[in-house]
Protein backbone atom coordinates (compact mmCIF):
# COMPACT_ATOMS: atom_id res chain seq x y z
CA UNK A 1 0.00 0.00 0.00
CA UNK A 2 2.69 1.91 0.73
CA UNK A 3 4.76 1.88 -2.69
CA UNK A 4 1.14 2.28 -4.37
CA UNK A 5 1.30 5.60 -2.44
CA UNK A 6 4.16 6.70 -3.24
CA UNK A 7 3.45 6.25 -6.44
CA UNK A 8 0.37 8.38 -6.40
CA UNK A 9 2.04 10.98 -4.73
CA UNK A 10 5.22 10.80 -7.47
CA UNK A 11 2.31 10.95 -10.27
CA UNK A 12 0.69 14.32 -8.68
CA UNK A 13 4.20 15.71 -8.57
CA UNK A 14 5.08 15.37 -12.05
CA UNK A 15 1.64 16.34 -13.57
CA UNK A 16 1.49 19.33 -11.11
CA UNK A 17 5.43 20.23 -12.36
CA UNK A 18 4.27 19.63 -16.05
CA UNK A 19 1.44 22.27 -15.78
CA UNK A 20 4.21 24.85 -13.92
CA UNK A 21 5.06 28.26 -16.01
CA UNK A 22 7.68 28.03 -18.19
CA UNK A 23 7.98 31.27 -20.16
CA UNK A 24 11.28 32.01 -18.72
CA UNK A 25 13.00 29.48 -20.45
CA UNK A 26 14.44 28.55 -23.43
CA UNK A 27 12.19 26.51 -25.90
CA UNK A 28 15.13 23.69 -26.15
CA UNK A 29 15.46 23.87 -21.88
CA UNK A 30 11.59 23.54 -21.54
CA UNK A 31 11.17 20.54 -24.59
CA UNK A 32 13.90 18.66 -22.86
CA UNK A 33 12.45 19.39 -19.47
CA UNK A 34 8.78 18.27 -20.76
CA UNK A 35 10.85 15.25 -22.04
CA UNK A 36 12.10 14.37 -18.72
CA UNK A 37 9.16 14.35 -17.28
CA UNK A 38 6.80 12.29 -19.53
CA UNK A 39 9.88 9.90 -19.21
CA UNK A 40 9.56 9.81 -15.24
CA UNK A 41 5.76 8.88 -15.60
CA UNK A 42 6.86 6.15 -17.79
CA UNK A 43 9.36 4.99 -15.35
CA UNK A 44 6.77 4.85 -12.71
CA UNK A 45 4.00 3.13 -14.65
CA UNK A 46 1.65 5.88 -15.50
CA UNK A 47 2.45 6.90 -19.15
CA UNK A 48 0.75 10.33 -20.38
CA UNK A 49 -1.23 9.38 -23.64
CA UNK A 50 -0.11 11.10 -26.42
CA UNK A 51 -2.98 14.19 -26.78
CA UNK A 52 -2.10 14.69 -22.78
CA UNK A 53 1.82 14.93 -23.96
CA UNK A 54 0.91 17.02 -26.82
CA UNK A 55 -1.25 19.67 -24.30
CA UNK A 56 1.60 19.76 -22.19
CA UNK A 57 3.81 21.27 -24.80
CA UNK A 58 1.19 23.58 -26.43
CA UNK A 59 0.23 24.57 -22.68
CA UNK A 60 3.23 26.03 -21.25
CA UNK A 61 4.45 27.61 -24.47
CA UNK A 62 4.91 31.65 -24.26
CA UNK A 63 2.79 34.52 -26.25
CA UNK A 64 5.01 34.43 -28.73
CA UNK A 65 4.13 31.24 -30.15
CA UNK A 66 0.50 31.88 -29.98
CA UNK A 67 0.16 32.25 -33.75
CA UNK A 68 2.04 28.46 -34.05
CA UNK A 69 -0.27 27.11 -31.20
CA UNK A 70 -3.47 28.43 -33.30
CA UNK A 71 -2.31 27.12 -36.55
CA UNK A 72 -1.67 23.76 -35.19
CA UNK A 73 -4.67 23.96 -33.21
CA UNK A 74 -6.31 24.82 -36.17
CA UNK A 75 -5.44 21.20 -38.15
CA UNK A 76 -8.12 19.29 -39.78
CA UNK A 77 -5.44 16.19 -40.05
CA UNK A 78 -4.32 14.69 -36.77
CA UNK A 79 -0.68 15.15 -35.51
CA UNK A 80 0.74 12.49 -34.55
CA UNK A 81 3.43 12.15 -31.46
Amino acid sequence: MYHAYQNWVSVKKLNIQLRAPKNDRFVVVYLLDIKKHVYSLVDISSPMSNDDHFEAILDGLSEEFDSFVTSILSRLDPLYC
